[in-house]
């Protein structure tokens, strides 16, 4: 009888409460009753569901990884089946490179949001916005023209070769040489 490594992802209600300690104790004491051991909790907090499930657009996301004998693992998901609170509920196995990836990956994202924390907040901090930015809709250096009805114009860009190169948008005519002069 060989325990294995898997991962729960739980999605539960969200107005059990707003921290997700009654999911957490729901999901702990099914994992108690199975006999499986914890090796990592972490909560991903309340989120917003990419359809509606049961009529709810959120809910609370926790992830467990946890170890348990192969026997009792119909009964932890028939456990979560039954359970009210929690909508979904998904469990993986995980081979021995999942799980160092896994930790290589959650150091990353504490490195991350360390480094975020360090330059002032998550997205950037107090980067300079200002300035003449162009781009997208009307301007930049390839004619853009957007919404308005005369931006943008013609423009050039440098090819890959290095070679510059002038173009004009198809509502705009190159000026065409005097018939006369020629």
């Amino acid at each position: 009888m060989t325990a294995t490594i898997y991962e729960l992802l739980v999605i539960a209600k969200p107005f059990l409460d707003s921290e997700g300690d009654a999911a957490q104790a729901i999901v702990e004491q099914a994992l108690k009753q199975a006999g499986a051991t914890v090796k990592k909790l972490e909560r991903l907090g309340r989120r917003r569901l990419p359809y509606d499930i049961n009529k709810l657009k959120e809910g609370l996301l926790l992830t467990v990884q946890f170890e348990v004998p192969k026997e009792s693992l119909d009964k932890l998901r028939r456990t979560f089946t039954l359970n009210e609170d929690i909508l979904r509920a998904t469990i993986v196995k995980l081979t021995t490179e999942d799980v160092a990836y896994l930790e290589v990956a959650a150091k990353q994202r504490a490195e991350r949001r360390e480094r975020a924390n360090e330059r002032g907040g998550e997205r950037g901090g107090d980067r300079d916005r200002g300035g003449d930015r162009r781009g997208g809709f009307g301007g930049g250096n390839r004619g853009g023209g957007g919404f308005n009805r005369q931006g943008g114009g013609g423009g050039n860009y440098q090819r890959r070769d290095g070679q510059q190169r002038d173009f004009q948008r198809n509502d705009q005519q190159a000026p065409v040489a005097d018939a006369a002069a020629n």
